[in-house]
């Protein structure tokens, strides 16, 4: 396991990488928020395929959630699902004392992100991210929002998480067009960066047991 801290002064925030990394969610959750109820919004496949290893590893912490299952696809980075988003955390009562969830990758964590700061001028908001695009680029930084009729990522803001969970173990159901399309942003860091990062981003997914011979 390896954490990987964002040093943005008191907007700092932990990255927790790794195999089983799932495990720390909850315990993030204790010790890095004052909530008292966590509403997570899971993508539908990862719902479909992950709900019950989710909803133990917050059990296990004594996290308890109220869930809403987002739609998967750019479709769901729309005002209508932000608009969704919001009258289920209206109709809940939702306070500046209580924490959302993203569950799911890039576009989850972006539609998630924005309903995050724009009910009640913002709410505390973390991120488990579950794939390869999502845990090198959509859920570091703070990047949020939505699309609009005039095109991509136009309406958003920056909103900093609390923290990332990455769990390495999710990439094993991930389907091989989205693992290409991380592995291609990877690449692009890689060209910027320099090929020995290239080698040491190739080692950590041995490491963390990702099939990553598929590509």
């Amino acid at each position: 396991m390896q954490v990987v801290k964002v040093n943005l002064g008191t907007r700092a925030y932990p990255v927790v990488i790794g195999p089983g990394a799932l495990a720390y969610a909850g315990r993030c959750l204790k010790l890095l928020s004052r909530s008292r109820r966590v509403f997570m919004f899971c993508d539908a496949q990862v719902f479909a395929l992950h709900r019950h290893s989710l909803r133990a590893a917050f059990k296990r912490s004594g996290v308890t959630t109220e869930e809403m299952v987002v739609p998967i696809g750019e479709q769901a980075k729309s005002r209508a699902v932000v608009n969704r988003m919001h009258d289920f955390l209206l109709d809940k009562k939702i306070s500046r004392t209580d924490f959302i969830l993203a569950c799911g990758g890039g576009v989850t964590s972006d539609v998630v992100g924005y309903a995050a700061a724009t009910v009640l001028r913002g709410v505390p908001w973390g991120i488990i991210s579950t794939t390869l695009l999502g845990m090198v680029d959509a859920a570091i930084g703070g990047k949020t929002g939505i699309n609009h009729p005039r095109g991509k990522n136009l309406i958003g803001c920056f909103y900093q998480p609390t923290f990332v969970v990455c769990d390495t173990d999710f990439l094993n159901t991930l389907e091989d067009r989205q693992s290409i399309a991380g592995a291609g942003e990877i690449v692009k860091y890689g060209g910027l960066i320099g090929d020995k990062m290239l080698t040491v981003i190739d080692r950590f997914l041995a490491q963390n047991n990702w099939r990553h011979e598929r590509l």
